[in-house]
């Protein structure tokens, strides 16, 4: 039996719009799945394509992250493996890692210390485009460092060391140019309100604490005295943005701010005055 796919494609669109997808991110997202169900498919196995397909739809009405139906999300143009456990890179993501090589510029060799590295989706672009950098990557995270090993090995980076501990208790790098985090910093009111596609995401890599900021205050304790004085620390922050600037300025940091206007938070990167 031979199987109109053109139809089947209409019908998804328009099962995905039912559940206020606009159109246009409908149809972006059906074509993935397509592409997705037919690579490395015999095309004469319609019946096999077709549930395929029809199970990837029905996943993705139930609000399941795209991205871990078809196993993988683009992050500053590698691809990166994902799946439950592991916290899903954004398109935000790209700016963190455009402004730490930015200022990695003019320095032979640094060290980066990549915290909270999940999938390791900022740590390993920093590597793969200095290879001559040595990029440690701390996960705590057993599932997570499963996709963070696996995305490591996937563009043989001997520059990228995965590291599996808590990032307050492992042993500390020193001499560190460049320290990046993008840490939990939502607070047990957001946790409340979390969009229902996030949920299928680990809580532990949103859940900063009654405030949203039990992290921050730890990873300066723990890492700052390992930053050189000429390095840069570049952290993520949300509710607290006021807050992080303020410890920062507190610990001889001069700071700089952005918008990460996907995620609708702020990028800042503090150095040494």
């Amino acid at each position: 039996m031979i199987y109109d796919f053109k139809l089947l494609y209409n019908e998804s669109v328009f099962e995905l719009t039912r559940i206020n997808f606009d159109e246009t991110k409908a149809k972006a997202e059906i074509d993935a799945i397509f592409n997705f169900c037919f690579k490395g498919t015999n095309w004469n196995n319609d019946r096999k394509i077709l549930k395929r397909i029809r199970c990837c739809v029905r996943q993705r009405k139930k609000q399941k992250p795209l991205a871990y139906i078809l196993g993988s999300e683009m992050c500053y143009g590698l691809e990166f493996s994902v799946g439950p456990g592991v916290l899903i890179p954004k398109p935000g993501t790209d700016s963190y890692v455009e402004e730490a090589l930015k200022n990695l510029e003019g320095k032979k060799s640094p060290v980066v210390v990549d915290l909270c590295s999940g999938s390791g989706c900022m740590g390993i672009p920093i590597a793969y485009h200095r290879q001559d950098a040595l990029v440690y990557l701390v996960e705590k995270s057993r599932k997570a460092f499963f996709y963070l090993e696996k995305n490591t090995q996937k563009y043989s980076l001997k520059n990228a060391k995965p590291i599996k501990a808590d990032i307050f208790k492992v042993e500390s790098v020193h001499n560190i140019d460049l320290i990046i985090a993008n840490p939990p910093y939502a607070g047990e009111e957001d946790m409340k309100f979390l969009p229902e596609e996030m949920r299928y995401e680990p809580r532990m890599a949103f859940d900063g604490g009654k405030d949203g900021f039990d992290f921050y205050e730890k990873i300066l304790k723990k890492w700052l005295p390992e930053l050189k004085k000429d390095g840069t620390i570049i952290l993520g922050a949300a509710r607290n943005t006021d807050r992080v600037l303020d410890l920062l300025k507190i610990n001889g940091l001069k700071t700089n701010n952005f918008l990460d206007s996907y995620e609708n938070s702020m990028i800042i990167v503090g150095k040494f005055e």
